[in-house]
């Protein structure tokens, strides 16, 4: 992976694996609450946990053919914790060379098994959603949940989809 974005970045390998060192400690300074007013009320810590669930499997369908891009996403996790109610994911954005805005958005619905508690920054393109689960899972239990995620109108989008687990992932398909 590092390889290939090398190649479309146009810079060394090692530029690529420090980025993504560098864009991990961004999102681990936040998941420990220490990026400052995004973190949501309550234990950011405890939500980010990276041992109290990790991924079985993620499906992604991306909609290329149309005016806005739409990806749809369908992850079932796998709590590794008994009382797991609350979790939360991160969407990064790769900046187009010809966007102009500061920050970047996207918009994201819950289309079942979670609902959008808040979502924080950890810099212009990388957005940390906190979701709530229907009710608390108990130590093995899997759940699914999906959401969709779109560019808004008017803004430039790389045609790129990057899977960078920072939970164990144990299947991808997109």
């Amino acid at each position: 992976r590092y390889e290939s974005l090398a190649q479309r970045w146009n810079c060394d390998f090692r530029t690529v694996q420090r980025r993504c060192d560098e864009a991990l400690h961004l999102l681990n300074d936040q998941f420990d609450g220490r990026a400052g007013p995004t973190s949501p009320a309550g234990n950011s810590a405890e939500v980010f946990e990276a041992d109290a669930w990790y991924l079985e499997r993620v499906r992604v369908v991306l909609l290329l053919n149309r005016e806005r891009p739409l990806a749809i996403e369908e992850r079932t996790l796998v709590s590794t914790t008994d009382g797991l109610a609350r979790l939360g994911v991160a969407v990064g954005l790769p900046r187009h060379p010809n966007e102009e805005r500061r920050k970047l958005e996207v918009e994201t619905e819950m289309l079942y098994g979670a609902e959008l508690n808040s979502v924080g920054r950890a810099g212009d393109s990388m957005f940390l959603q906190y979701l709530r689960l229907p009710r608390p899972l108990a130590h093995g239990e899997r759940h699914t949940y999906a959401r969709s995620i779109r560019i808004p109108d008017g803004q430039l989008m790389t045609p790129l989809y990057v899977h960078l687990p920072v939970h164990r992932c144990d299947e991808f398909d997109l």
